[in-house]
């Protein structure tokens, strides 16, 4: 109800216009000073850009056809836990999804090893550090390199076990613009 008195009042104001912004709504806006200047008005059109733009981030699944691909031996953990994915917001900020593990029960005690690339487009631009909670209560590290590549570094505190269960729903940073 108060989101639809908004659009209203958006609508309402869609139609004020001045002769120096012609084509844009505007009203005034109490500076401060006694006067009130003009100031554009976010209208419906607006609104509607704004909406198209968020509807259209799309999930790019890990391991898919023309996505990157997994390394050898890691893979998505199945169901009902998400694959991994990521995607693009329309702030430029890329988010990593899913929970993955590996089959390689040698891994316990190994450290850097690759899980995926990511695109140049989405590569964070500087090496990024993260801690992840796997298995039973182990504590990982998990890097971003600079070049995309997302790389679990071993663990940090608890059971060395093989990497039954790595989230990657805490991964998120942002890149340096808009992406197409």
């Amino acid at each position: 109800m108060v989101a639809t008195r908004v659009i209203r009042r958006l609508r309402d104001l869609h139609d004020v216009e001045t002769a120096a912004d012609p084509g844009f709504g505007s009203s005034p806006v109490d500076d401060g000073s006694g006067v009130y200047p003009l100031t554009r008005v976010t209208t419906q059109d607006d609104l509607n850009n704004v909406l198209a733009e968020v509807a259209g981030v799309v999930w790019h699944d890990i391991g898919a056809p023309g996505e990157p691909a997994f390394q050898p031996d890691w893979r998505n953990i199945g169901e009902p836990w998400s694959p991994a994915r990521f995607r693009i917001l329309a702030n430029s900020t890329v988010r990593l999804q899913g929970t993955v593990c590996c089959q390689d029960p040698s891994i316990a005690d190994a450290t850097w090893i690759p899980i995926f690339q990511l695109p140049a487009s989405v590569a964070p631009g500087a090496n990024l550090e993260f801690s992840a909670l796997t298995n039973d209560n182990a504590i990982s590290r998990m890097y971003i390199w600079a070049d995309g590549w997302v790389v679990w570094a071993g663990y940090a505190l608890g059971p060395h076990a093989p990497v039954s269960r790595l989230p990657l729903n805490f991964l998120s940073w942002s890149t340096t613009g808009p992406q197409p």
